[in-house]
């Protein structure tokens, strides 16, 4: 009996879970809930300018390193990515790198996964031209930034599913 009740629960399951959203939208839905969870926990101590002066030098060689150590298995554009951004908005990069970290260490995701997780953020970042923080980022910043990558499809009517296309 356990199974069948399982069985029966699993269209619920799904349904109310990501397995209808595109791809772009399920994979930023948790980095989003990180941030907000996280915004919760820290004091907004990131409010200093953002530039040269935000990290000093030490901690920018220990988030290259972890940058490294998270895509070694990666696609070279990703770390290229990610190390281009530290000089430009390193708080951005921390808050991916732990975000990737705490995504690797408790759901163990694929390197492909992790490439999706990583390239999301990096988008998100970009379409504010990296002037905000990941703290900073609002409810309606997320929406502007859903609408700008949503897709319509030709002909579509207004009850089918949306597309979103980032890359």
């Amino acid at each position: 009996m356990e199974g069948l009740s399982r069985l029966v629960r699993i269209p619920a399951l799904h349904a109310g879970g990501h397995g209808f959203e595109s791809h772009p939208l399920h994979s930023i839905h948790g980095f989003i809930a990180y941030v907000f969870i996280l915004r919760r926990q820290t004091p907004l101590i990131v409010t200093r300018k953002m530039g040269s002066k935000v990290i000093e030098i030490e901690e920018r060689e220990k988030l290259t390193r972890k940058i490294k150590s998270l895509t070694i298995y990666l696609k070279p554009y990703i770390s290229k990515t990610l190390n281009e951004l530290v000089p430009i908005n390193p708080i951005n990069v921390k808050i991916v790198c732990d975000y990737i970290t705490a995504e690797q260490n408790e759901l163990n995701i694929k390197d492909s996964t992790k490439e999706t997780k990583i390239k999301r953020p990096v988008h998100l970042s970009k379409f504010f031209e990296h002037k905000k923080t990941f703290y900073h980022i609002t409810k309606d910043d997320i929406l502007e930034y859903l609408n700008n990558i949503r897709k319509p499809e030709a002909g579509a009517e207004e009850d089918e599913a949306t597309t979103y296309g980032v890359f």
